[in-house]
This record gives structure tokens, C-alpha cells and sequence, in this order.
């Protein structure tokens, strides 16, 4: 799919584009009306505009967007569309080049402005084309000839049926697309969990350093006792006078009878202080056991990272025909063989990985294929970076595959942990 891109947004007022041409004069009122997050359609004669943007700072309006330009070409998965946009977001964030997350889970550009960066440019377009391959090409289509529509804007939630945002873009030259729930896209979930946590925690600083400063008080008063308690027992021996010693000593029982009552009344609020410090370990605690959720449910989502995918074929004995690497041809072809390099997170246990081959045609599959996928593998995840060489796919006869765009696509339960694009020529 061919397509131009665009990275725009508003730091402190100021507009920001690369490349800077006349898409200006599109792109920039985006930025003045954005709460939250938003995707815009723009249709301008065989021209599509679908530009994304989000809000990242409420306080200071601050924005930054994404917009693919396509020719001729439309995406008919606007849902999948989004999911790739937010994706994209995601991989910028956690770049830390042109945006980055601080430790309170606030997102904010690292300069004030990015166009001067040429690293972080080149990054940022290797990201966006990377993601675009692999997840967006099978929804890009030919626009049709009727795709006319009225010079008019219209607002619809992303939560709609996607037939009634085609619909929509169809009939209208522009398109506003929002989503109901705010907690939409997976760089807010981040965001929140982050600053729930960096809030709890500056509440256990100020805990216990209140803890901290009444504890020294409590240190100053018994010793202040102690002193006054010395101080009388000096002025029985240097009264020179009985009757005055006396009323002296029963004074003093007083002051030790009302001293001892605050010994008392201070050794309760050490106890509730003891009492409030062990609450405050135990909400530590529960802190902790959240953090150790949240990183078991990254294991559980990914329990590898794959790096690389490649593919080689075989014959029905499992000899390998074309080697990992090689370009191969339509009358060789038999069975397709993937081998995938990963890096294991959830090591010393099994899993199970689902393989989808796309062929020209669509996903293949066979009378043993399980549902929504080609095949399934199991493996043993190890730690480290490892390869692993899946189960062949394909047929015992050569030229069983014809000539055009492969794809396969590792999954493991609801995600797409990489996918490989390939050319049997």
C-alpha cells in the first residue's frame, strides 16, 4: 500500500508538522478541537486522508498526531485501523524519542520541537511502516467509483458497526470517529496504573515520615520526665527544712502521679502509632502483590517476544528443498516451514501457538485445522534467545503453492505476537 505520512501536533502553542507542506491547512485545526482522543476521515477526491491524534496534556492542550495519506486506496476496517494507530502511539511513547512517560504516567513530547531530530524522525517512520505491513495491508482496497459522498461533516463513535462507519465516509467528505470509553486505547490503561501507583506511593513517604517526627517527639517528652523526675529528687537532699522537705516530696508525688498518667496516655499513642505503622506495611504489601498481577498478566499476554520469522520448504520426509533465507519458487514448492527467533519471558513451560497462512486467496486451512487458524504448535518456551522450527504446511506434490503474497502470523490466545510477509516467486 502506498501512502504518505504525517507527524503533527501543539507543543507549548506552537503547531509542529513533518513534513511541513499545504496538509497545514488541514491537520492544524485538528489540534485546537481534540479532547481525548480522536480519528478524522477526510476525503478529497481520489485523496483519503485518516489522521489520528490525541490529547496528552489537558493542563497545557498539548497534541500529537499520526495521518496516512492514501491515493486511489481506502481501508475497509476502520476498527482495525484504529487498533493500528494506537499501536503505532504506543511504540512512540515507549521509544522515549519524540514522546515519553514520566514516573507520575503523564505523556509529553522530549523536545520542545521534534522536527529538528533527525534520529527520532527516522525511528518514528520505521515504526509506523514496520506496523503498517504486517497489521494494516490486508485492509487496504481499491476506492470504488461511487465513493462520492456530500462536502459534509459528520460525528460517529468508534463503538458503532463498521459497515456504519463506511457508511459514513461514504456519504460525507469528513468524518470525525471518537470512542465512548475514555480508557479506550492500551497507553491509557498504562498511563493510569502508573500514576495510581506513584500516588500510593507518595502517600506511604508522607506516612512515614509523619511516624518518623512523632516518634522523635515522643523520644523528647520521657526525657523530659526523666529530667524533671532528677531535678526533684536534687531539691529533697538540698532542702534544708523537713516540713519543707515534705511538702516538697508530696509535690513531687503529685508531679510523678501526673506524669505517670502521661507516661500512660503516651505509651497508647505509641501503641496506636505501632498499630497505624503495621497497616501502613500491610497497604505496602498489597501494593506490591498488584504490581506482581500486573507483570503476570504481561507474562500471561506474552509469554515470548519474537524477533524474526523466516521460511523454508520442505518435502513430505521434512528435507529441507529451499533453505531459511532463499527465495522460493512456485514449481518447487511443497510444504511451507516457518522458524521463528524469540526470547523467552514465561520460561520452563509449555505453550501453545496458533499459525495463520495467508495465501492470495485468503487463510489456508485443511480438515485438521482448529477454528479461526491453519494449524497449532506446541513448544517449550526456554530462557534466552532461542530459534524454534514449527510445524510444515503445504502439500506432498511440488508446485503445490502458486506464485504471489504469503503471510504468516504467530499467535498466542487473542495476540499477534509477529507476522512475516513473504514472495513465492
Amino acid at each position: 500500500m502506498n501512502y504518505s505520512l504525517y507527524l503533527f501536533g501543539t507543543n507549548k502553542g506552537t503547531f509542529i508538522q513533518y513534513p511541513y507542506d499545504g496538509e497545514e491547512d488541514f491537520l492544524h485545526p485538528l489540534c485546537t478541537c481534540v479532547i481525548g482522543e480522536q480519528l478524522t476521515v477526510h476525503r478529497k477526491g481520489a485523496l483519503t486522508h485518516y489522521a489520528f491524534f490525541r490529547q496528552l496534556d489537558s493542563a497545557s492542550s498539548q497534541v500529537f498526531g499520526i495521518c496516512l495519506v492514501t491515493n486511489g486506496v481506502y481501508i475497509k476496517d476502520i476498527k482495525a485501523l484504529y487498533t493500528v494507530f494506537d499501536k503505532i502511539f504506543s511504540r512512540i511513547i515507549f521509544s522515549g524519542k519524540i514522546l515519553r512517560l514520566s514516573e507520575t504516567g503523564k505523556t509529553s513530547y522530549t523536545t520542545d520541537k521534534f522536527t529538528s531530530d533527525k534520529t527520532a524522525l527516522e525511528q518514528a517512520e520505521s515504526i509506523v511502516h514496520e506496523i503498517i505491513n504486517e497489521d494494516l495491508e490486508p485492509y487496504a482496497v481499491a476506492m470504488p467509483h461511487n465513493f462520492s459522498g456530500l462536502i459534509a461533516t459528520k460525528a460517529i463513535a468508534l463503538e458503532e458497526r463498521n459497515s456504519e462507519i463506511l457508511m459514513a465516509i461514504e456519504q460525507n467528505n469528513v468524518v470525525h470517529i471518537c470512542p465512548n470509553n475514555d480508557a479506550h486505547s492500551s497507553i491509557s490503561y498504562v498511563e493510569q496504573t502508573i500514576s495510581n501507583l506513584y500516588n500510593e506511593n507518595s502517600q506511604l513517604k508522607a506516612d512515614y515520615a509523619r511516624l518518623q517526627s512523632q516518634k522523635k517527639q515522643y523520644r523528647n517528652v520521657i526525657l523530659l520526665v526523666l529530667a524533671i523526675l532528677v531535678c526533684g529528687v536534687v531539691l529533697f537532699f538540698l532542702n534544708g527544712s523537713l516540713k519543707d522537705t515534705k511538702s516538697e516530696l508530696s509535690n513531687a508525688k503529685i508531679k510523678i502521679n501526673q506524669l505517670n498518667n502521661k507516661v500512660v496516655k503516651l505509651n497508647g499513642d505509641l501503641k496506636s502509632t505501632k498499630a497505624s505503622l503495621t497497616a501502613t506495611r500491610e497497604e505496602r504489601d498489597k501494593i506490591q502483590k498488584k504490581m506482581k498481577v500486573l507483570k503476570d498478566k504481561v507474562v500471561l499476554s506474552m509469554p515470548i517476544v519474537i524477533t524474526d520469522i523466516q521460511i523454508a520448504n520442505t518435502n513430505n520426509d521434512g528435507d529441507i528443498e529451499t533453505n531459511y533465507g532463499n527465495d522460493i519458487h512456485s514449481s518447487r514448492t511443497m510444504y511451507l516451514k516457518p522458524k521463528i527467533t524469540y526470547t523467552g519471558i514465561n520460561t520452563g513451560k509449555n505453550i501453545d501457538l496458533n499459525v495463520k497462512l495467508y495465501t492470495p486467496s485468503g487463510m489456508s486451512t485443511g480438515s485438521s485445522s482448529p477454528h479461526g487458524c491453519s494449524y497449532s504448535y506446541s513448544m517449550y518456551v526456554s530462557s534466552g534467545n532461542n530459534t524454534e522450527k514449527l510445524t510444515s504446511w503445504g502439500g506432498a506434490s511440488q508446485g503445490h503453492w502458486k506464485s504471489g503474497t504469503y503471510r504468516f502470523e504467530i499467535w498466542y490466545n487473542d495476540v499477534c505476537l509477529k507476522a512475516k510477509t513473504f514472495t513465492i516467486y
